[in-house]
């Protein structure tokens, strides 16, 4: 793939997200790039080898945890909201989207968003 595709895919992910994650079959996130400051209260490269599911709030780690042990090849969550600690900082509600691609690995590459009210 050219570096034009490259882009071209990586702006059309940032269309509907914010923030790009992708985490292994543990949780741990092994790539982050975006406005992942505002969302998960760190820059993407402190984020690496964190755990996803330790940065939301006790009360949607299971739900979280939960969604990363169940969705395989194909599968997919959509807008599901978590509430995130922030260090330092309140609490946000950030949307995540999550895939599993079939055939690149059992990696789950996750978009996240803020929690957009309905109008």
């Amino acid at each position: 793939m050219g570096r034009y595709e490259a882009g071209r895919l990586l702006a059309f992910a940032f269309c509907s997200a914010d923030a790009l994650i992708e985490v292994n079959q543990g949780g741990m996130i092994i790539y982050a790039n975006g406005a992942t400051r505002p969302l998960l209260g760190q820059v993407p490269d402190k984020l690496l080898g964190q755990f996803l599911n330790k940065l939301c709030i006790k009360d949607d780690k299971v739900l979280l945890s939960t969604l990363l042990d169940r969705i395989t090849d194909g599968e997919r969550f959509n807008d599901v909201p978590i509430n995130i600690a922030r260090p330092n900082q309140p609490d946000v509600v950030v949307s995540l989207n999550g895939y599993n691609v079939p055939g690149l690995s059992n990696n789950h590459y996750i978009t996240a968003g803020m929690k957009r009210s309905a109008r």
